[in-house]
C-alpha cells in the first residue's frame, strides 16, 4: 500500500502551496520560479499514483484484459 494516499497528497499539496509564498517572501525561491516548484511537487507525489500499473498488470501481454466484455 502506498503512503502517498489521496488524502495524504492532498495534505502535502496544501503544505507545499502554503510554503512557497513563504519562501518568495523571504527571498529563498524567486517569484517566477514558484510555478516550477509546484510542478516538481505535483510530480513527485503523483509517482505513487502512476506506479499503480506496475503491480495491477499481467506479467504476459498474450492475456486479454479481464474487464472489457
Amino acid at each position: 500500500m502506498s503512503t502517498f494516499t489521496p488524502a495524504v497528497r492532498k495534505w502535502i499539496y496544501g503544505i507545499v502551496a502554503a510554503g512557497i509564498p513563504i519562501l518568495v517572501l523571504f527571498g529563498t525561491v524567486a517569484a517566477e520560479d514558484t510555478q516550477v516548484w509546484l510542478n516538481f511537487a505535483a510530480a513527485v507525489l503523483g509517482l505513487g499514483a502512476a506506479g499503480l500499473a506496475l503491480p495491477n498488470t499481467p506479467a504476459s501481454t498474450d492475456e486479454p484484459p479481464t474487464h472489457l466484455p
